[in-house]
């Protein structure tokens, strides 16, 4: 062959080359330096990366418009709509319409409503009639393709007044052709402005302190719908004596009226009689509220703020306890310190001063009469009397009473009880703030250590008495007694003397036992002692081994337990210490004298 004529795969590389060339555009560029990768493979390779990229961009897209599709089918397969007023005055009728809509022409299935009206909302009638009128849901089952059917709900609109309440309808169905459910929600809110009650209070503008007057609160049902239920309460500012009302006062510390029913149109009338205490003086603001009873809630529908301004008085009675004028609390066996306090702050000479301190409780209260101290007067059934003659411009008169409670609250004994002093000057009788007190729970603490129990049983273990060099067992027993209120975050503690050791075995009728080894502190404690349980006990074993310098002596084992709480009635806290303990055990009889260390 010549050399002029060229083999095909010489000719297909010039071909690659002069290719090369024009794409770099260098003619210089040495192609026979250039690593040629294995075509075969990259072919393949390559192959693969593109089909699959084609694969996933196809279902992307098919995702894309099966997903447009489904979510444009869903949002139209059933629609929802509730017609109702935007704004509303609670105890007006209103007209609720759920308005629902098959969008498709292939009937729906299993279609259920579910309609969550607010909790005040009176239904006078539904139409059609719920297949659950309590929790309000139809059964509907099957819906026509492209059909429109409602619900009417008429009733009594009643609300807070302002509020905002929800209305909300449910849906839930199975579009033909579809094997799952589909849900819809539909929510509107409606704004209660007002309320056709309405409340008016009527009074004197200005009162001095000490002269009864009437104040009437009118409760106006200015609507056209009947009312029942309604419960009228008022706030009284502080140091306001409350002596009577029409209609009387149902419940609570808190005044309060119930009305069964109010008609269209109709008013009721509530009115109290009060006064004020000597030391009270310048604006003193009553408030009302009237509102809707609806088990479990009061839907407040009127609120309104008088306010009556208290004159200064010429005279001031205070009464005193314990070194302050607000309430207090006291507990068993301690003495409480009253004085009353008289002074004419005006110009003129007062006479003929009557004085009565008044201890008021629904039963008797735990006082040991008989040891009372009183700078004059007489106890007598209503109370403690006393009298002065005459008070000068200001003069300044005081009394005291000193009086203990008993060591203990008897059967059908009050733990609570007021005291206020009153003056009376002629026809007006002025009143001091009211002082309650409280009396703390009769919580006992014991602490003791023995080795018999009470029929002389072997509690502890080794040598009584104790003796040098060996190891001796006692038991550690805290008890707590109550029975007047309720205790809770109980806590009692005692530290181990030197020597002692613990021995990690404890019984308890409530809570846990813990021991601290670095403060050598054991602890008991409960977050709750209830009255069901009047006494519980703690029991844990220590030891000592008595050394030489010992003998003869008793060994310290404890030292002062101490025990503390908070009464869940007066939430004062509590707190009981006892001395410390040791071998010497003079709780248990059958351990006389077995105390002190021996060889």
């Amino acid at each position: 062959m010549s050399k002029k004529h060229k083999s095909h795969k010489q000719e297909e590389k010039e071909a690659i080359e002069s290719g090369l060339k024009a794409i770099y555009g260098n003619d210089e560029v040495d192609f026979s330096t250039l690593e040629r990768a294995p075509s075969r493979l990259t072919n393949i390779l390559l192959t693969i990366v593109i089909t699959l990229a084609v694969v996933g961009l196809g279902a992307g897209i098919a995702f894309f418009i099966y997903q447009s599709f489904f979510d444009i089918r869903q949002d139209h397969f059933l629609t929802l709509t509730i017609e109702a007023p935007e704004t509303i005055v609670s105890g007006e009728l209103t007209t609720l319409e759920i308005q629902y809509h098959n969008t498709d022409a292939i009937a729906i299935a299993d279609l259920e409503l579910d309609a969550r009206l607010p909790h005040g909302f009176d239904i006078h009638s539904i139409s059609p009639a719920p297949d659950d009128a309590e929790e309000l849901i139809w059964h509907i089952g099957t819906m026509p393709g492209n059909s429109d059917m409602s619900i009417m709900i008429e009733g009594l609109w009643l609300a807070e007044a302002p509020s905002e309440s929800p209305v909300q309808v449910l849906a839930t169905y199975r579009p033909g052709n579809f094997n799952s459910d589909f849900t819809e929600i539909e929510t509107i809110f409606i704004d209660t402005l007002d309320s056709t009650l309405e409340t008016h209070f009527a009074g004197p503008s200005e009162t001095y302190p000490g002269e009864e007057q009437e104040y009437v609160i009118t409760v106006i049902n200015d609507g056209q719908e009947n009312h029942t239920n309604l419960v009228t309460t008022i706030e009284l500012p502080d140091g306001f004596f409350l002596t009577s009302s029409n209609p009387p006062i149902e419940t609570g510390s808190k005044p309060e009226w119930r009305t069964e029913s109010l008609a269209a149109g109709e008013a009721q009338n509530i009115s109290f009689i009060g006064s004020f205490a000597s030391d009270q003086e310048g604006f003193a603001y009553f408030t009302t509220e009237t509102a809707i009873e609806r088990d479990p809630l009061n839907l407040e529908q009127v609120a309104l703020e008088t306010f009556v301004d208290v004159l200064q008085n010429d005279i001031r009675v205070q009464l005193v306890a314990g070194g302050q004028t607000g309430d207090i609390s006291t507990s068993l066996n301690e003495d409480l310190r009253f004085t009353l306090s008289l002074e004419n702050t005006g110009e003129t000479t007062i006479e003929d001063i009557s004085l009565l301190l008044d201890f008021q409780s629904q039963d008797p209260i735990p006082v040991l009469w008989s040891e009372a101290q009183l700078d004059g007067g007489i106890i007598r059934s209503d109370g403690i009397h006393l009298s002065q003659d005459i008070l000068g411009p200001g003069e300044q008169i005081l009394f005291t009473l000193t009086f203990s409670i008993d060591s203990a609250v008897g059967t059908g004994q009050a733990d609570f009880f007021e005291v206020v002093a009153s003056a009376e000057l002629g026809e007006r009788i002025i009143k001091s703030s009211p002082i309650s007190v409280s009396i703390n729970s009769d919580a006992q603490f014991s602490a003791h250590i023995n080795y018999y129990d009470q029929s002389g049983g072997v509690l502890g273990n080794g040598p009584i008495p104790p003796v040098i060099g060996q190891t001796t067992t006692y038991r550690l027993f805290w008890t707590i007694d109550n029975q007047l209120h309720a205790l809770e975050d109980v806590e009692v503690s005692a530290t181990l003397a030197p020597g002692v050791a613990w021995e990690n075995q404890y019984t308890t009728d409530l809570g846990t036992i813990q021991y601290d080894n670095s403060s050598r502190t054991v602890t008991w404690s409960f977050s709750e002692l209830p009255l069901s349980l009047p006494s519980v006990e703690a029991s844990m074993a220590i030891s000592t081994t008595p050394e030489s310098e010992d003998l003869g002596s008793f060994i310290k084992l404890i030292s002062g337990s101490t025990f503390s709480a908070v009464d869940t009635e007066t939430g004062d806290s509590l707190s009981r210490v006892t001395t410390s303990l040791s071998t010497d055990l003079t709780d248990d009889e059958f351990a006389a004298d077995k105390g002190a260390v021996v060889e």
